[in-house]
């Protein structure tokens, strides 16, 4: 089975390999983003690692952090030996993927729940604020804050308002100048 051999900057590194059906991989990986919210994450690092592909497990080899300038030299080698993994994680089987699956669903519907219950409020304590009142069918609200509808509304309540007539003698008289 090939091997990799990888040096940085001259100096070894690992030699990485596996014994059986595997996958196996050397990256070199650069990430500049933001994570949710305003958090920056930078990062320039180098791993090897793979699969063994007959026992389920992940063997990592080196996670190795690099700055610019870095040399990186990587050498495809015959079978022989290799360095023991710095980290082997055995993968779980599909019910215990499906349990903690529905057990993180679970825990996230409990958090957005909360979170509704938290918008819920603050959107009542704003129409309050406002002096919005939910109609029936919503439309209070939306006359309210959309101003057209608010100058249509005036328009159509000013057609419906009837002028009162008042009779002549309840008039003040006029003055003759």
């Amino acid at each position: 089975m090939p091997r990799f051999r990888v040096l940085r900057n001259q100096q070894l590194v690992c030699v990485a390999g596996i014994k059986a059906r595997h996958v196996l991989s050397v990256h070199i990986t650069s990430v500049d983003v933001l994570d949710p919210g305003p958090k920056v994450r930078r990062t320039l690092e180098l791993r090897a690692g793979g699969l063994n592909s007959d026992t389920g497990q992940h063997l990592n080899f080196a996670n190795v952090d690099l700055t610019v300038g870095d040399s990186i030299e990587v050498k495809v080698l015959d079978d022989g030996t290799s360095d023991e993994p710095k980290m082997v994680e055995t993968m779980k089987s599909t019910e215990e993927n499906a349990r903690g699956s529905l057990e993180g669903f679970r825990e996230r519907r409990v958090k957005l729940l909360e979170e509704l219950r938290f918008t819920d409020e603050n959107i009542k304590g704003y129409e309050e604020m406002l002096g919005l009142s939910e109609g029936k069918n919503g439309t209070e609200t939306a006359t309210k804050l959309d101003p057209s509808k608010r100058q249509a509304e005036r328009k159509t309540s000013s057609k419906k308002t009837a002028t009162k007539k008042v009779p002549a003698e309840s008039r003040s008289p006029r003055r003759s100048d």
